[in-house]
């Protein structure tokens, strides 16, 4: 079976993901945002800093017991683009061989923090074993373009300028060189796309919406219009909301996401089984399959 056969299901598949950083250090409504996970029995992934968990372990145990995927999110919260191939490889061992030691946990994946990469991340993650990464972005519809409000869907006309923020977003994501299903960056390395907006954006980003918390559904609907996209040809979306200091005021937007997608026939999945399922498959069956670099 080939990537294109998995294609040709027009699956619509939706992952949560939420980095854990610093955040945690300070305010964290963990329960109450696995309460809203559990609520629809959907597992989530969390790439998380290993001085998170060397400080905050039984957090980590937490979600681990409610049956959430932990992925790599570096050493420490420090950016990873710029690094030596050699630098780069030591860090992620170094947070690998942590994970292990203190949770007994085998990491499958990685997100840079700040998403900030470049080709020694994905050499350095190929070097360890890693087997997918969750870095590039990637839109369905753009909700920033210049001379439009950044509300756009609190634009009278928006149903008008759609078509253009769909042809805006597929620009995009060919400058990019993403797709709407995982792909090999490297031989050994899946790409699953994260969706360009996070709940940083949304909220507290001065290039973004700042929604305040009783827009939260705004939020929520942002991430929905994206999907909706994928529902005649089916593909992966992944969204980023951290469930440290950004999402308290805002599970409302979680919430309001989850119970939208599973309308809508979307199945959620963890970062791990995305790359399980489309990694049984060897790119070099189907020449169809391109191999992208960075």
């Amino acid at each position: 079976m080939s990537f294109n056969n998995v294609a040709a299901n027009n699956k619509i598949i939706a992952c949560v993901s939420g980095d854990i950083n610093g955040d945690f250090e300070n305010k964290t409504h963990l329960k109450e945002y696995l309460d809203v996970l559990g609520k629809y029995n959907v597992k989530a992934t969390f790439p998380t800093t290993l001085d998170v968990a060397e400080n905050y372990t039984d957090r980590i145990k937490l979600i681990l017991k409610n049956g959430h995927e932990i992925a790599g999110h570096g050493d420490n919260h420090k950016i990873f683009k710029g690094g030596s191939l050699q630098e780069q490889t030591e860090r992620l061992r170094k947070m690998m061989a942590g994970f292990y030691d203190i949770l007994g946990l085998q990491l499958k994946g990685f997100r840079a923090p700040w998403t900030k990469f470049d080709k020694n991340t994905h050499d350095a993650l190929s070097n360890v074993g890693l087997k997918y990464d969750s870095n590039i972005k990637r839109l369905e519809i753009m909700f920033r373009l210049p001379y439009i409000n950044k509300k756009n869907m609190d634009v009278r006309n928006y149903q008008h300028i759609k078509p253009f923020l769909k042809m805006a977003a597929q620009l995009y994501n060919v400058s990019q060189k993403t797709s709407k299903y995982p792909y090999y960056i490297l031989p050994n390395l899946i790409e699953i796309p994260v969706l360009g907006y996070s709940d940083y954006y949304l909220i507290s980003s001065p290039k973004g919406p700042k929604y305040t918390k009783f827009d939260n559904e705004k939020i929520g609907a942002v991430w929905l219009e994206n999907l909706k996209c994928l529902r005649n040809s089916g593909g992966v979306m992944v969204i980023d909301a951290h469930p440290g200091f950004f999402s308290p005021d805002y599970l409302g937007a979680l919430d309001y996401f989850i119970e939208n997608a599973l309308k809508i026939g979307a199945t959620f999945k963890t970062l791990d089984s995305i790359a399980s399922e489309y990694m049984e498959f060897d790119p070099t069956e189907n020449s169809q399959v391109e191999i992208y670099t960075t």
